[in-house]
């Protein structure tokens, strides 16, 4: 019989659930985070700030949160950042424009591929102090699963749930792992466990079934270890998608063999579905809503809003029509590029308890 994840309360998040006109007000709070504010974010954030600031927000970071049970809407992600192939580098404009887009998502928390040690510590001085990041790696810091997962610390704080799960992998790639950390949201109480992951890649049956082994390995190992049944979310680039190419999608069909659903199947607003999240840095978007970018989720967790997060320009091109020359608007990428995948991010409300 296949497990599911169930959202249950957890030892350290039990207390008395509160009254309905506290649920009440927390909904309406929870309505506040509308999809105008998302649109409302931008690229103008400062990429450094002061050392004042920093000591503030290292001291909102320090609190514990607050002792509460009500539900928190929290803004996930996910964005393979790309490590530097294809041209991209890793210049400080670039660096600059990866910590931008980052901001401009406006993530609670985000899950960062192809980001490791040397990436990770360009983009700190970068996104401090508005995030910080958790420390999965050894006991000098050193990350070698080449992925991140960034908090604002002013609105989650790390639990002591935090690691990373080796996934099976072919002697002839790259080891693959999945990272894990679970959050308190600070002023509801909410807690949930949040993964990143990264599978491997290329086409054909035999790839797919080297990703339908990593994702079942990575749900067995975060079944054992989310004892007290938290609220999961999984974000990462699976590698896959409905596409022919893979001839079937098996992460997918592991996620929702264990109960979790992926964001775009269940929110209320969508923005940019149709939009592939891979660009392969070629300025004509690419259209079906294929997406190796994906967020999963578990149980009670719902979700208000997904989004694929394109940089567009409106260009104006000649096409022929019935004979005649005329110029048409189109949208096109916007250059340079940040990374190869468009980033994703969705609004879940992680149940109270």
């Amino acid at each position: 019989m296949t497990a599911t994840f169930c959202d249950r309360p957890a030892d350290s998040a039990r207390g008395n659930r509160p009254g309905m006109g506290s649920r009440q007000r927390h909904r309406k709070a929870i309505g506040m985070l509308t999809v105008a504010a998302i649109a409302a974010t931008t690229l103008a954030a400062p990429a450094f700030t002061s050392a004042a600031t920093a000591a503030t927000s290292a001291a909102s970071a320090a609190q514990s949160p607050t002792p509460r049970n009500s539900p928190a809407a929290v803004m996930v992600g996910t964005f393979n950042i790309n490590h530097g192939k294809g041209g991209l580098g890793k210049g400080a404009s670039r660096l600059n424009a990866i910590a931008g887009e980052i901001r401009r998502g406006g993530f609670d928390v985000v899950g960062l591929q192809e980001s490791a040690t040397e990436m990770r510590d360009n983009l700190v001085p970068r996104l401090r102090p508005t995030y910080t990041y958790s420390l999965l790696g050894d006991s000098k810091g050193r990350n070698a699963t080449g992925g991140q997962i960034f908090y604002k610390p002013d609105v989650l704080t790390p639990g002591s749930l935090g690691g990373t799960i080796e996934l099976p992998t072919p002697s002839s790639g790259k080891t693959r792992f999945g990272l894990y950390q679970d959050f308190y949201h600070r002023t509801s109480g909410a807690h949930f466990l949040f993964t990143s992951v990264h599978l491997s890649n290329l086409d054909g049956r035999a790839a797919s079934d080297v990703r339908n082994a990593q994702a079942q390995r990575l749900v067995d190992r975060l079944s054992a270890i989310n004892t007290s049944g938290l609220p999961l979310v999984i974000a990462g680039d699976m590698n896959s998608n409905a596409a022919k190419k893979y001839v079937y999608d098996a992460p997918r069909r592991v996620y929702q063999g264990y109960g979790l659903r992926e964001v775009f199947n269940l929110a209320a607003s969508k923005v940019n579905a149709n939009y592939n999240s891979f660009n392969f840095l070629q300025a004509t978007p690419r259209y079906g809503g294929y997406r190796p970018d994906q967020i999963y989720v578990s149980g009670k967790v719902s979700v208000q809003y997904a989004e694929t997060m394109v940089r567009l320009v409106t260009k104006k091109v000649k096409v022929r029509k019935k004979g005649r020359v005329i110029k048409k608007k189109v949208k096109r990428y916007k250059t340079p590029f940040i990374s190869d995948h468009n980033a994703i991010r969705a609004i879940v409300t992680v149940p109270g308890w």
